[in-house]
Parts: structure tokens; sequence; C-alpha cells
């Protein structure tokens, strides 16, 4: 298994998914060797993140799975399974809202950053994390207006109950966070909203 680079995936709903981490690369580097003559090494770990699905031959899922029925490698080679947690997501959409109850836009599109997770905050435990990127600058208004239209429709008639999803835009040589993880369908298609077609064009 070659390591992944990062990013942000869109997946497909599922119902049971267990997530777990493994030790996919180390990274030696050599420091100064100290008076005693005792030499010294630095290691440092990349952790990667892999969501697998079980289902038995009849489609239904696999329950009560443990990392021990799991083997990762990388090139042939056994990578240790750090982490390992069990995850059940509803597959039904949230009741779709009406296209033809307009988002009423924002004056000014809000900017905001990621919250990281503290220890004991279980926020984010079974739930699906997305992320909505627009590179407005590298596509031209007719693809922009495409691609606005897309995120509208997945909001209103896509999202499950289990979804948090974030908005960011790339503009002005830089990332901006306009929305942290939430299920607020109706924040999250104001911002949508407001997001101007033919900014940033390279033209």
């Amino acid at each position: 298994m070659k390591t992944p680079r990062i990013g942000f995936v869109f997946a497909s709903a599922a119902l049971i998914g267990f997530v777990f981490a493994s030790a996919a690369q180390q990274i030696g580097q050599n420091s100064s060797t100290p008076s005693s003559g005792a030499a010294s090494f630095q290691t440092s770990t990349q952790l990667v993140i892999e969501t697998v699905t079980v289902k038995d031959k009849s489609g239904a899922p696999v329950e009560g799975l443990k990392a021990s029925d799991f083997t990762i490698t990388e090139d042939g080679a056994p990578q240790m399974i750090r982490i390992f947690e069990y995850q059940k997501l509803p597959t039904e959409a949230a009741p779709a809202i009406a296209p033809a109850a307009r988002a009423e836009p924002f004056t000014k599109l809000p900017k905001t950053q990621i919250a990281t997770e503290k220890p004991g905050d279980i926020r984010y435990k079974d739930r699906r994390l997305l992320a909505l990127y627009f590179d407005m600058s590298a596509m031209p208004p007719v693809d922009q207006l495409r691609a606005l239209d897309a995120a509208q429709k997945f909001i209103r008639t896509q999202m499950s109950p289990a979804d948090l999803m974030a908005i960011m835009q790339y503009q002005g040589g830089a990332v901006e966070v306009l929305q942290d993880f939430t299920d607020d369908r109706d924040r999250l298609l104001r911002i949508v909203e407001t997001l101007v077609v033919g900014e940033d064009q390279n033209s």
C-alpha cells in the first residue's frame, strides 16, 4: 500500500466503517554526536488513516471486528495498526430542503478556523466529515456556476444526519475557512450563495 497524499476525501455514505491508522513511514535522521561519543538518532512516524466498510455475501454489514482482523501492508511489508475505531453511520439522507427556498446570502463572507478536537470531546464520533473546497482562481465562470449548483444540491438533498461539512475557498494566494464543520444546512447554503462567481480570475 502506497502512502496516500493528504487531502479531503468525499466518500459515499457507509452504514458501518472501521477506521484505523497505521504507522506508514518512519524517517530516521542522524543528529550531532554528543561529547560522550555515543550516537544519537531521531525518528518520526506518519499515521495514515484508512476507512474500511465490511459486508458479508448478502450485503449485510459485519460488526464486531477488531484490529487483529485486519492486515495493513506497504510495499508488501506489514504495518502496525496504531489506532482502531468502529463507526456506525446512517445511510438515509436528511429530509431535503425545498429548492424553492432560496438561501439568503451574507453581506460579507465569514472567516473562521477549523477547531481541533480536544481530549474527551466526541463531537466527531460516528460522524462523516466533508469539506467543500472552492478555487475560484482556477475555474472559468461557467464551471464556477456548475460547482456552486452541485454544492447546493448536495447540501439540500444528499447530506445525512451523520454529516458535518466545512467550506473553504482559495483566494488571494491563501486558503480561507468560511465555515467550520457543522450540520447547519441553512448556514452552509447561505455561505455557498454568497460566493461570487467570476471572482479572482487570472485573466
